[in-house]
């Protein structure tokens, strides 16, 4: 995680045969989208937890990255 003014960006390396990625904000589905970066506009300065999930061509979801939290600034 990057912090900036604003947004916690991420970014993380592509997994082999990923068609998509799920990421989780806090525990909670945030969002699901193919590209390897994300920004996370936030409207606060709270501490936020993001983990990252690979999706396959058939749908099947592999393990969570470990938790990685960030404010932005």
């Amino acid at each position: 995680i990057r912090d900036r003014a604003g947004a916690n960006s991420l970014s993380w390396a592509a997994a082999l045969n990923a068609e998509s990625y799920i990421i989780k904000k806090n525990n909670i589905f945030l969002i699901q989208l193919d590209e390897t970066t994300y920004d996370d506009i936030v409207s606060d300065a709270d501490e936020h937890c993001y983990t990252i999930s690979a999706v396959n061509v058939m749908n099947l979801i592999g393990p969570e990255s470990d938790a990685e939290c960030g404010t932005a600034l």
